[in-house]
């Protein structure tokens, strides 16, 4: 039994090293803690949280790599060949009407121009369709007032309004005329068009 400020460990030793592997537990602010090849890799705090590369996570799961170019994320799904196919996914999983869908932070840590602007992907808050948000300030992105496109349930698309009232509507209200256009290279053929057609 150690004090309530000390330390716990399990050492994981060969004949170079005899802690090249350890797990700890800190009783001073009742973190666990985990390390290979002499380093530490991964982290439960005692809230519970969990940090993989990081000894501070700040939500249930913070994965973080320093100058790394390798997937952080990586989902595989083998498929037997029974049916239903199964398809590789991520579950996200909502309450009670508050939305579920992924925040996309991309200057946060940048080392020139930091800011705080965000993108929701998901079905967003009070919402039941799909939806892309934006806000600046990365403020409720994922509220109805952010939305730049929406994909209701019956199909219906909305770019620049959230309740589509056609297959397809297209709404600007910044006062200027809304414009829909279509274009190709210079180079290319046949010439761009839209075409109607009834089947």
């Amino acid at each position: 039994t150690a004090p309530n400020t000390g330390e716990t460990f399990i050492d994981f030793g060969d004949t170079d090293d005899n802690d090249i592997g350890q797990i700890s537990y800190d009783h001073a602010d009742n973190h666990m803690a985990f390390r290979t090849n002499n380093s530490e890799r991964m982290r439960i705090d005692g809230a519970g949280r969990l940090g993989i590369g990081t000894s501070s996570p700040s939500s249930a799961t913070n994965v973080h790599l320093q100058n790394s170019n390798s997937a952080i994320l990586r989902v595989d799904a083998q498929d037997g060949g029974s049916s239903p196919a199964m398809t590789a996914r991520i579950q996200l999983h909502g309450y009670g009407g508050r939305g579920a869908g992924i925040k996309i932070k991309d200057s946060v840590t940048s080392a020139s121009g930091a800011s705080s602007r965000e993108w929701f992907v998901g079905s967003g808050y009070a919402q039941s369709g799909f939806n892309i948000g934006y806000a600046a300030d990365g403020v409720q992105s994922s509220y109805a007032a952010q939305n730049k496109l929406t994909i209701q349930t019956d199909g219906d698309v909305g770019i620049g309004t959230s309740s589509p009232a056609t297959r397809l509507e297209v709404k600007d209200d910044s006062g200027a005329n809304t414009t829909l256009r279509i274009s190709t290279d210079g180079t290319a053929t046949p010439d761009p068009r839209i075409q109607l057609y009834r089947n």
